[in-house]
């Protein structure tokens, strides 16, 4: 391993139960309930605001896309101002990555408005090159845009990187890519498991097991 690419939520961060706590109390105000499937999409990232906002529409026809997710991303951002946590040893394994001198970045799904006060309460900033968006690339994570963005950026062969992932689609897209790949267990993920680790040149339950 030359680089070290990170997804943050559920990967780095116990951050998926508030997303799926403030889905459920969000739909919940009006009358509707999360199923499965909706937890999963939420999961996936796959349109994961879209089908939000499109149950709630029916009820709320005034309700607009922008206010939708202003409203939910307002409920989660007191989550990373004080509560989200990183999973266990995953400072240790950072620590270990600098101490090596292996670059590292972060490529999440979330908004930096969202995670930038986590990074700084933790004080994490030391610890990765860079951080993007798929905001900012301007494409999801079923497709590798956000990947190779990162390995361009550390001037390496996509086989030279690892990408750590919690999520099925996810690493099924670095896989795909020609990415090595870390599947990181979660709760939240839990579902899933078995294809995840089909996908994964190594499956860890704890970064423990990497120190």
């Amino acid at each position: 391993m030359k680089a070290a690419i990170f997804d943050m939520d559920g990967t780095l961060i116990d951050s998926m139960p508030y997303w799926r706590k403030h889905m459920r109390e969000y739909l919940g105000e009006y009358n509707l309930e999360a199923t499965q499937d909706d937890i999963e999409r939420l999961i996936n990232q796959a349109g994961s605001f879209k089908f939000i906002f499109d149950r709630i529409k029916v009820l709320d026809p005034k309700l607009t896309w922008e206010d939708m997710v202003k409203n939910y991303h307002g409920r989660m951002q007191k989550e990373y101002q004080e509560n989200i946590i990183l999973k266990p040893f995953a400072l240790d394994y950072l620590q270990k990555l600098r101490s090596e001198k292996i670059p590292t970045c972060i490529a999440t799904a979330t908004p930096r408005e969202l995670f930038l006060p986590l990074i700084e309460r933790l004080d994490l900033e030391e610890y990765f090159d860079f951080f993007i968006t798929v905001p900012e690339i301007g494409k999801r994570k079923s497709e590798p845009d956000i990947y190779l963005y990162c390995a361009k950026q550390f001037d390496l062969k996509v086989d030279d990187c690892v990408v750590f992932e919690d999520t099925i689609q996810a690493i099924t897209t670095a896989y795909n890519a020609g990415f090595s790949t870390i599947g990181v267990a979660d709760e939240a993920s839990s579902w899933a498991e078995p294809l995840i680790r089909q996908k994964s040149s190594r499956f860890i339950t704890s970064y423990e097991e990497l120190l």
